[in-house]
């Protein structure tokens, strides 16, 4: 079993054998799994690195797993001052942009980006426009990049990766499931863009008849001091 995703997978802060991956091989002796989460990933990243790299593995189950924020970081070409590749659609196909991409893509030194990515709380963002504009270092643009994209554009995309990798697991006799994880204040006030991105994840789990796990649901039935040990610092 593969379990692709962003850092929810990866599991950061905390151990290996505590991610959700190794506890599902604690769980059943018979599987094998393989943790392919990285930290800051959007859900085409996962994607890309998933087709890049798992072609030669022996995979019967490829868990793919995300939470909201995974689909609004599609809607960028750099997640906190470090560039990243995107999938546009060209006649309807997934094309990757953005690429190649290098250190000096951008004039923010990894290092820094990498810095300001492990503050902690909703004001990391504000943190990291404070020190750009103080050290005057605006992302340098690549061409064919753009600041932002719209919600619809990304789930048109994303409907196209789903139909994908449908198709490339099945073809490689591998069984696709979709999981949504919540954060801890999404579980304690919903939002819309929530609301929304689930009902697309929703929609087209039906459409291409892939299973798909609602971690946020399930979540929300446990008790309260119960959903709160599921997460580190929210």
């Amino acid at each position: 079993t593969v379990c692709s995703g962003d850092s929810v997978t990866f599991g950061e802060h905390v151990g290996n054998d505590q991610t959700f991956c190794s506890v599902l091989a604690e769980l059943d002796p018979e599987l094998e799994t393989i943790n392919m989460g990285q930290v800051g990933y959007g859900v085409d990243q996962a994607y890309l690195w998933y087709r890049r790299d798992a072609d030669d593995l022996d995979v019967d189950v490829h868990v793919f797993a995300f939470i909201t924020h995974d689909f609004l970081r599609m809607q960028y070409d750099e997640f906190m001052g470090i560039p990243r590749p995107v999938v546009i659609l060209e006649d309807g196909k997934p094309v990757v942009a953005n690429v190649p991409i290098s250190e000096s893509t951008y004039a923010m030194p990894v290092w820094l980006a990498e810095t300001l990515n492990r503050a902690d709380g909703l004001s990391t963002v504000t943190l990291a426009n404070a020190a750009r504009e103080k050290l005057n270092l605006a992302p340098k643009k690549v061409p064919g990049a753009w600041d932002a994209r719209g919600a619809e554009e990304v789930r048109t995309v994303v409907a196209r990766l789903f139909e994908e990798l449908r198709d490339y697991d099945s073809a490689r006799s591998r069984s696709t499931i979709l999981a949504y994880f919540p954060s801890a204040e999404e579980l304690q006030q919903p939002n819309a863009e929530l609301a929304y991105w689930m009902s697309v994840v929703e929609s087209n789990a039906q459409r291409l008849d892939i299973p798909f796990i609602n971690f946020v649901s399930l979540f929300a039935e446990l008790p309260a001091a119960d959903v709160t040990r599921l997460f580190v610092d929210g």
